[in-house]
């Protein structure tokens, strides 16, 4: 009996195809095992040891970097301050408190989350340094809105994401640098409490890549049996 040409030819291609994928996976896991190392060591850095100028910023981005821990010497510009939500902690709904935070080196300012709020706290109830002062913290870009995150609503100060252009537009900040500033714990005041900033440090590439390999196998062992073992 003859093997039909077109099992041939579709046992290759899909062969092909199954390893393609697998070595992309395995491609992702070498990418993703490496941001894991550089983002770890970047949690664990001593902070100052890097100023959080905008040109340290953007070589981090250029070098891949999305995460960088750092200092910042200013003063927070609390009547510019405005809140996230909703947020949740520990099963409760509230706010992050986001203030711009203007650098004494330049006229470069920063968008600090200083952390989490209750939803009904009276903003009468937020610590806010008066003085100029170095704070320590994780830089990064803001995340972007998924299809539920609903739109800001800049005209009642109403925001669920953090769009950088449309808050420096809103509250007129010529030098606001496309970066939030996620601030280590502070001495003093209760709120607004401290946040991690958000990073998964799980994947499944490896678990993926096996798959789409083993797929490989399954379709060269179906291959063989139905047509080279039964000639």
């Amino acid at each position: 009996m003859m093997m039909p040409r077109w099992a041939t030819i579709f046992t290759l291609l899909g062969v092909m195809l199954l390893c393609a994928l697998g070595t992309w996976q395995l491609q992702r896991l070498f990418y993703k095992t490496t941001l894991i190392t550089q983002i770890t060591s970047e949690f664990t850095r001593d902070p100052m040891q890097t100023e959080l100028a905008p040109g340290v910023l953007l070589q981090s981005k250029m070098h891949g970097v999305f995460f960088i821990r750092g200092y910042i010497e200013g003063i927070f510009l609390h009547d510019k301050e405005i809140l996230i939500g909703p947020r949740v902690m520990d099963g409760n709904v509230g706010y992050h408190v986001l203030t711009p935070f203007e650098s004494v080196m330049s006229d470069d300012t920063i968008l600090v989350n200083r952390g989490w709020i209750p939803q009904n706290l009276p903003r009468s109830q937020i610590s806010r340094p008066p003085q100029s002062m170095i704070i320590t913290g994780i830089a990064t870009k803001p995340s972007a809105p998924n299809g539920f995150t609903p739109d800001n609503n800049i005209q009642k100060d109403e925001w669920f994401w953090v769009d950088t252009k449309a808050i420096a537009q809103s509250k007129k900040l010529h030098s606001l640098m496309p970066y939030i500033l996620y601030q280590d714990a502070q001495k003093g005041g209760k709120w607004p409490i401290p946040v991690s900033v958000p990073f998964k440090a799980d994947h499944h590439h490896l678990q993926y890549a096996l798959t789409w390999f083993s797929l490989a196998l399954t379709l060269l062992g179906v291959y063989y049996f139905r047509f080279i073992r039964r000639k």
